[in-house]
């Protein structure tokens, strides 16, 4: 008898300037597979991210005083993406269309 089982799991990964496995959400959310954790340290992050072709990803802060500030595109986050969990997180958009933008 043979068995076959899928070996994969998921991974957390920490986003931050001074140490952590990535230095941009969007290098993070780049590699994340479904059922993956991206967390990111706790201060003032300014990139948009674009969340595509991942099942499901949670996105957490670490700290209360972490935002994700909209730099050069219409929305600080944009998703397409069927499950996607934001959690201790600020999405600011500045002056951009939004901060938060769900699709599909």
């Amino acid at each position: 008898m043979i068995l076959l089982w899928d070996t994969a799991r998921a991974s957390t990964y920490t986003v931050d300037t001074a140490g952590g496995d990535f230095k941009t959400g969007q290098e993070a959310i780049d590699i994340a597979r479904d059922g993956d954790v991206i967390e990111v340290a706790e201060g003032d992050w300014e990139e948009d991210l674009q969340i595509r072709d991942v099942g499901s990803l949670t996105i957490r802060g670490r700290g209360r005083n972490t935002r994700i500030h909209g730099r050069s595109g219409q929305y600080a986050v944009d998703v397409s993406a069927p499950a996607l969990v934001l959690e201790d997180l600020v999405v600011d958009p500045r002056d951009r269309l939004g901060g938060l933008r769900l699709a599909g």
